[in-house]
């Protein structure tokens, strides 16, 4: 059992590596507000000794129950919640007016977001609680580092740095969705390089571009943004409906804690 005062840290960082948790709050008494976190093996908190063998059995009888409840454990009543972690993680590279219009609209989503861009005066100070800026001169090396499992989305200012982070992109075995901004034109170029470099047809195959919904013509940011955005929720509707319920959604972690948006400078 770790100490009281590394529960929230713990709870941040199981949601960043995509851990569900479950978490056990004291209602009553002289121990109000105190808690108990469970991740994976590891619990984390200050709780009484004589409750928190019984808790962690009130743990496992839940499984993967949705939802919260009451339980009483030696006259003490706990609220246990299962916290699972956002819909999905999205890395999205490129600040442009496409970017920041899909970041105002995923701002109020259940997901969490990167925000890459290696012109920190394009990345604004004032943005949602579930994105993370980070300034980078290598955004393909931060692509080959992202965690598993996550969405990426590329629509930077350059088409040379384009093509550097989708076959950084590529190269990885682990990628639940890729979009590249563009035409039909620049994913044939795009084929033809990344071919050429040695990434299969398969690979450049599951790329997404164009992007958004091609039935519409507008090519105002917000329209494209919401086209994106809409294409992205369909997506993970889909993976939601083809996995087992695991948990209940909870509110994205810095709007629990109040926290402020990070920002920082990759390698620094």
């Amino acid at each position: 059992l770790m100490p009281s005062a590394t529960w929230p840290n713990a709870l941040c960082a199981a949601i960043d590596r995509g851990e569900t948790c479950k978490l056990a709050t004291a209602l009553h008494g002289d121990h109000r507000a105190g808690k108990l976190l469970l991740v994976g093996d590891a619990a984390v908190g200050s709780l009484p000794e004589s409750d928190r063998e019984q808790l962690l059995h009130a743990f496992a009888a839940r499984g993967t129950h949705e939802g919260s409840e009451v339980v009483t454990v030696n006259t003490r009543e706990y609220l246990l919640e299962t916290i699972a972690p956002s819909a999905f993680q999205l890395y999205l590279f490129g600040a442009g007016h496409v970017g920041r219009a899909l970041v105002k609209i995923l701002g109020e989503l259940d997901c969490r977001m990167t925000w890459i861009d290696s012109r920190e005066s394009e990345l604004p100070d004032d943005v949602p609680a579930n994105v993370t800026c980070v300034v980078s001169d290598e955004p393909a090396e931060a692509a080959s580092t992202a965690a598993a499992d996550a969405y990426f989305l590329v629509m930077t200012h350059s088409h040379t740095l384009d093509q550097e982070i989708a076959e950084s992109i590529l190269r990885r075995d682990d990628v639940a969705w890729f979009g590249l901004i563009g035409s039909t034109t620049k994913r044939r170029l795009f084929e033809t390089r990344l071919h050429a470099r040695g990434i299969c047809a398969e690979r450049t195959a599951s790329m997404i571009c164009p992007i958004g919904n091609t039935q519409v013509s507008s090519k105002e940011p917000m329209a494209i943004a919401l086209g994106v955005a809409a294409q992205l929720l369909e997506f993970s509707e889909r993976q939601r409906q083809a996995k087992p319920a695991q948990s209940s959604k909870t509110p994205a972690l810095a709007r629990i804690y109040g926290q402020k948006p990070a920002r920082s400078r990759a390698g620094a």
